[in-house]
């Protein structure tokens, strides 16, 4: 499990911890929201393409992300710690937990949810767990999307190394299988097999394989 090197460089209101002002701006914030992927949350305002954190400012104050617990994952959060500890140990980027913040990473739990915004949004911003996504795999993908870091198997460059087979995917899911733009994404390094951030072989799959390595001594696998 492997931290992409991009790295160097939505809300229920029964949890606890958010404020009632807080709970009615991020049920605005989810109200003009969609989903460009799998897991991935934009504002409508932002641009309609699949995006990058290339594509505006999304970069979070002086490497520091600002977080918070809420108490519906207190279940998770031996993994949660884990997750932050290995952003730490492997990047510049530090976290600091403070509850009350104004512009903060709200961790919480929404059932069979799993998904984050894309970067920093300068303002309370939910990143929902589930219990499929508990794993600090998947803790770690997605407070990798909040630090603006996108799939890597949509790397431009990715049909070097993958296979992608549409027709075993669900149309539902096309979107996850998209290469990025150029112009909205910056390859830092050669693609990663071992990344957290790459798909396993049969996510997103009604059948057989979503996608397939090239080399055989790889293989994709799930956060």
């Amino acid at each position: 499990m492997k931290i992409t090197a991009l790295v160097l460089l939505l809300c229920i209101n029964a949890v606890l911890g958010l404020t009632e002002k807080e709970k009615a701006e991020i049920d605005e914030l989810m109200a003009n929201s969609k989903v460009v992927e799998g897991d991935i949350l934009v504002l409508n305002d932002q641009p309609s393409e699949r995006m990058a954190v290339a594509t505006w400012n999304a970069k979070w104050p002086n490497k520091v992300v600002t977080y918070s617990v809420e108490s519906n994952l207190a279940s998770f959060r031996g993994q949660i710690d884990a997750a932050i500890q290995h952003i730490e140990s492997n990047t510049c980027i530090r976290f600091k937990e403070n509850n009350t913040a104004s512009a903060r990473l709200a961790m919480q739990y929404k059932a069979g949810v799993c998904n984050s915004y894309l970067g920093y949004l300068n303002r309370v911003q939910p990143l929902n767990l589930a219990n499929h996504c508990k794993k600090i795999g998947g803790i770690l993908h997605e407070i990798l999307h909040a630090l603006g870091v996108f799939h890597e198997h949509q790397r431009k460059d990715r049909d070097s190394y993958i296979t992608v087979y549409f027709n075993n995917i669900r149309t539902t899911n096309y979107g996850q299988f998209y290469t990025l733009a150029p112009r909205v994404h910056k390859l830092l390094g050669n693609f990663d097999y071992d990344s957290v951030m790459l798909y396993g072989e049969r996510n997103g799959a009604f059948r057989g394989k979503a996608m397939e390595s090239k080399d055989p001594n790889h293989k994709a696998r799930r956060p």
